[in-house]
């Protein structure tokens, strides 16, 4: 698409072909072929703008794309997590925090069936009222992101040990935010000096 040249021959139909195929709002076309050359071009070239805007915007808003960052790991009682390589440079500043937030992926529960579950008793518990998965920690929901949060015992290259996590050995990590306290108080939790200072998240 982006390697149309408005200029070639053919190119206007091909446009107007390919933005009539995405559904919604049809682009506005009236007199563009007999309009003077100059205000065809300009009339072209926002109805192209706002076409492409639609588009990404549709595709951004339908589905995402999102890469691990690392693994869960855990053997007999240790915890760790560890970080890909190439996002090394993005736990710079993590040691000033005592806690993070690890949001994972249930990968054991990946399927059509478990991703179509949309109400459980919570703790898997019967004498528990069936609630809706928005309303529990469960691990079947229709987005299978887990979040947890963990004290850091240590930090070292590329691995962060941790107290403990609930997620499965193996559990891909979408993300990690350090923990900030906004409204509660603990005495263990613990964070840089520039926190205080901020303006903002």
């Amino acid at each position: 698409m982006n390697n149309m040249d408005p200029n070639n021959s053919g190119h206007l139909e091909k446009l107007k072909a390919l933005f009539r195929s995405i559904r919604g709002r049809k682009p506005d076309y009236e007199n563009l072929d007999q309009a003077d050359p100059h205000q065809t071009e300009e009339k072209y070239q926002k109805e192209q703008k706002r076409w492409l805007d639609e588009v990404r915007r549709k595709k951004m808003t339908d589905s995402f794309v999102i890469h691990s960052i690392g693994l869960v790991r855990k053997e007999g009682d240790r915890s760790w997590i560890e970080i890909q390589p190439q996002y090394r440079d993005a736990m710079l500043g993590l040691d000033g925090f005592s806690h993070i937030h690890v949001l994972f992926w249930f990968h054991e529960n990946d399927t059509p069936e478990k991703r179509g579950i949309m109400q459980v008793h919570p703790k898997k518990d019967t004498r528990n009222p069936l609630t809706g998965v928005f309303g529990t920690h469960s691990p079947v929901r229709p987005n299978l992101i887990g979040l947890t949060l963990c004290r850091i015992l240590s930090i070292e290259n590329t691995t962060i040990e941790i107290e403990s996590i609930d997620a499965r050995d193996q559990s891909p990590v979408m993300d990690i935010k350090c923990y900030i306290p906004y409204q509660h108080e603990n005495s263990e939790i613990r964070v840089p000096d520039w926190v205080g200072m901020r303006k903002g998240k």
